[in-house]
């Protein structure tokens, strides 16, 4: 299975498009003008079992737009000079300027990309390039896999290649929902995955490496080397291995084992154990990346739960074993993690992890990472807010439910929304909310949809009073009283108070 793996590349957009969100979200409370205008911002971009930098896992961009990492929309690219002809066709001609997850696949071998046209509303992108030649033409398997990869990169957006000297154009149509390729032509012309009498390739692997799999772990029926790659992972001077065998022989499947194997005068060796065990999700794919921090690429394993989940694990190689520097994937099964590379200078430099599930109470949370000092930190926290409550009983399940949430996660838009929900409750009066009714939120009881009783009483025009139960699991039940009142044309709570027990 081949999913999206989104990097956040236009990360710097989304915060100021978040925090102008935030903005605009306390410029709608009461007393700062009409509420209900700010609208809650989906996130096109990316949970684990622990906090960023422990190792355990709860720690994914644009077509032309951006640096690292697949992309999402087509652009032009941030630093590229682009001209717009009579037509609307948008030209890059300066390479070296324009900055976009393809462009490091194209601006090397086999490519050399020298030119990228931009049509249908800058969404269709043309790269003027060196391959493939009429002679790559025949080696189908190799040239399926790079326009996978560079799909991958544009986002799953449709593309073409045009070699101009070799006469060759090659079309390639994604499906973006399924984050797949569904054909290639070229010069007009359906251009099979594979000669119908070739079977199957994958990576070149050397005989050495081959013979060492065979005696110490045999290919099970149905199973294929899909990932081989060696580099220096330690800075020794020497290369390292890493292997990656998938459980299916089509390219699609998860990875059961993957190794760093490391040749030397006695053969090959392996360092440390099967890196595909313990991460809690299946690995779909394999990366060798780059870290701020470091000279010597990591090794990334993009994790998924087949449906909505994707996250990640880098590991490094700092000496003869390899350790995990961090895992980051949703213990609830719903999230998306992505490295990001925040200075767009091609190294990674943090991450971000996007929720949206029960865990964060059904808000829309992204928490970012930056990477200090060989670890990395938490550095900040987004919560995309709904409208303002439109009535009284939703201003207070929204208070109580935002009450919870900043216990957990420290987002400045929240306490802005809290202060504008009650903005004269006392800290006695605060306090009330604590304990049982903050745990109701918490574990599986935040899958309860609607976990109180509110009964509303008033004329509803102008003030209320909203007697709120709460049932717990220790068959006790706990009641507040919430007094409301309409104030520049919203409802705020101007007092909290327990009602005396009957």
């Amino acid at each position: 299975m081949r999913t999206l793996r989104w990097r956040l590349v236009p990360l710097l957009g989304l915060m100021v498009a978040q925090l102008m969100l935030a903005a605009c979200s306390g410029a709608n409370e009461p007393g700062a003008g009409t509420p209900g205008d700010g609208a809650k911002t989906p996130i096109d971009t990316s949970v684990g079992t622990g906090d960023a930098g422990s190792g355990d896992a709860d720690a994914r961009s644009t077509p032309l737009g951006g640096a690292d990492g697949p992309a999402s929309d087509p652009a032009e690219g941030n630093g590229a000079a682009g001209a717009a002809s009579a037509d609307g066709t948008l030209t890059i001609t300066d390479i070296a300027g324009w900055n976009h997850p393809a462009k490091a696949i194209l601006q090397d071998a086999p490519f050399f990309v020298t030119k990228v046209e931009l049509t249908r509303d800058a969404a269709y992108p043309a790269f003027y390039v060196s391959y493939p030649g009429e002679k790559d033409l025949a080696d189908h398997a190799s040239l399926w896999r790079l326009m996978r990869e560079l799909a991958h990169a544009n986002g799953y957006w449709d593309f073409k290649l045009v070699n101009g000297q070799d006469g060759v154009t090659v079309e390639v149509v994604c499906d973006a929902a399924a984050k797949t390729v569904t054909g290639v032509k070229v010069n007009g012309v359906d251009y099979p995955e594979a000669m119908a009498d070739a079977p199957q390739t994958g990576p070149k692997v050397p005989q050495a490496y081959l013979d060492f799999m065979a005696e110490r772990h045999p290919l099970q029926d149905g199973s294929a080397i899909g990932f081989f790659v060696e580099t220096d992972l330690n800075g020794d001077g020497e290369s390292e291995a890493v292997l990656g065998v998938k459980n299916t022989r089509d390219g699609d499947g998860l990875y059961s084992e993957i190794y760093v194997l490391k040749q030397g005068e006695r053969g090959v060796a392996q360092l440390g154990s099967n890196l595909a065990e313990g991460t809690g999700y299946g690995v779909y794919e394999i990366e060798l990346v780059r870290l701020s921090d470091r000279k010597s690429p990591v090794v990334e394993t993009k994790l998924t739960n087949g449906v909505s989940l994707e996250g990640f694990e880098l590991i490094a190689l700092p000496g003869k074993k390899p350790i995990r520097l961090v895992s980051s994937a949703s213990p609830t099964g719903v999230g998306e993690d992505a490295l990001i590379d925040a200075d767009q200078n091609g190294d990674y430099d943090g991450y971000v992890q996007h929720r949206t599930s029960y865990d964060v109470l059904f808000y829309d949370v992204t928490r970012t990472y930056s990477l200090q000092r060989g670890a990395f930190v938490h550095t900040g926290t987004i919560v995309a807010l709904p409208d303002y409550p439109a009535d009284a009983e939703s201003a207070v399940t929204q208070y109580l439910s935002l009450r919870a949430l900043a216990g957990f996660e420290d987002a400045p838009e929240v306490d802005r929304r809290l202060e504008a929900l009650c903005p004269a409750c006392s800290k006695a009066q605060t306090e009330l909310v604590g304990g049982a009714w903050l745990q109701a939120f918490s574990g599986s009881a935040a899958l309860a949809e609607d976990p109180f009783d509110v009964q509303v009483q008033g004329d509803g025009k102008t003030d209320a009073t909203a007697n709120v139960a709460y049932a717990k699991d220790d068959r006790r039940t706990y009641r507040l009283e919430f007094h409301l009142a309409r104030s520049d044309g919203a409802w705020v709570i101007d007092g909290i108070e327990r009602p005396a027990a009957k």
